[in-house]
This record gives structure tokens, sequence and C-alpha cells, in this order.
């Protein structure tokens, strides 16, 4: 069994997904995800969904610098 720590997943992953990829986010909090996954994948397309409202906007707060990130307020 292989075990990861939170850190090395996306770059294990990396090897699987393509250089400009879509990436669909559900329940993105407040975006330090997001802004992981565009460190490993910078020509990257992502939809992050967050419904409840105080975080959405820590997450509005925390990528709106990112314009290929693109929020929505919904579940």
């Amino acid at each position: 069994m292989i075990t990861f720590k939170p850190h090395q997943s996306f770059e294990y992953i990396q090897q699987y997904i393509p250089e400009k990829p879509i990436i669909v986010e559900a329940g993105a909090f407040d975006g330090h995800e997001t802004q992981r996954m565009l460190a490993v994948w910078p020509k990257a397309t992502i939809h992050a969904f967050e419904p409840i409202p105080a975080v959405f906007k820590r997450l509005e707060d925390n990528t709106k610098h990112l314009p290929n990130v693109h929020r929505y307020q919904i579940a």
C-alpha cells in the first residue's frame, strides 16, 4: 500500500494529468488547494465550487488574482 502525505499527492498524479487540465474542485474551501494545484499545473483551468457563504468569500479573496480560476457559490 502506498501512503501519501497531502503535499505529495498532486506531484504523484501529475504524471497522469495533461499539461492544461480542466479541474473541477468540489468543496474548494478557502482556495489553498486551488493555489497548490496551479503551482503544479499553471496552465490549468479550475472550476472551484464552495457553497458556504463565509468560506466562499475567503475562496474569492485568496484566488481573485488568478484568472484561470472560476469560482461558484453552489454545491
